[in-house]
């Protein structure tokens, strides 16, 4: 999972029941909508594959806005016909 940097909907998945798992036995409870209403009214708590995701997005938009020499080389060959060859 993490060494790749590649994430599967297995491990976000993962990641989220862990965290759910733990807010239930925080509670005392075994329902999930009461898990879900505690979270947003008292934490303003996100799951982890949702800020993975907002992370993820965040970077690339500042990685594609970036100035540096190299972050705009690598971005063109991202986009070029080259890639869709060798790395998909």
């Amino acid at each position: 999972m993490f060494p790749g940097g590649k994430y599967t909907s297995f491990d976000l998945d993962s990641l989220d029941f862990i965290v759910s798992s733990l807010f239930m036995k925080l509670f005392h409870t075994s329902n999930v909508d009461t898990v879900k209403e505690c979270q947003m009214f008292f934490f303003c708590f996100e799951m982890p594959s949702t800020l993975l995701k907002k992370r993820v997005e965040k970077f690339q938009k500042q990685y594609q806005n970036h100035q540096n020499t190299v972050c705009q080389s690598v971005n063109n060959f991202r986009s070029s016909k080259m890639y869709e060859l060798y790395c998909r």
